[in-house]
Order: structure tokens, then sequence, then C-alpha cells
């Protein structure tokens, strides 16, 4: 998280965080997507890794996680001055 905090400012870097409220239905489908999407992803990178050579190549690594999750927002408390 060190190194994506440092070079997020590039076009080739991203980071999404959200807190929101979904349907068991659409968990069911975000959960589906993003296996769905890493899969397609490590197919295109043994595709490419077969096809191009290593200098056409960039290391690159993510990470995915979801899980129900709701912030305790009494830990934080206001404190007004």
């Amino acid at each position: 998280m060190d190194h994506v905090d440092v070079v997020l400012k590039n076009k080739d870097v991203c980071m999404h965080s959200a807190e929101v409220e979904l349907s068991k239905t659409s968990i069911t489908e975000l959960v589906e997507e993003i296996h769905a999407l890493g899969a397609k992803y490590r197919a295109r990178a043994l595709r490419d890794k077969n096809l191009l050579s290593a200098d056409q190549l960039q290391s690159v690594r993510w990470l995915y996680a979801f899980a129900p999750f709701e912030t305790n927002w009494q830990q934080y408390p206001l404190e007004v001055k």
C-alpha cells in the first residue's frame, strides 16, 4: 500500500475504496465480477508472456478485497473546540 500511495498520481495506477449498502443480489454480482476480472487478466498475462518478449512486459500486482463490513463510527469521537 505504501508503494501505491507514492505512485497513485500515475495514470497506470488506481485505487478504489467505498463503504456502501448493497442488496444480497448486488453483493453476489460484485463478488462474481471480481473473480471474473482476476481470471481475465491472469489469462491475458499468460497470453502476453507467451507472445511478447520480456522487455515488452511490465510486472504488476493487484489486490482485491471485499467483505461485508460496517465502520464503527463511535470509535472516532468528534472533538468540539
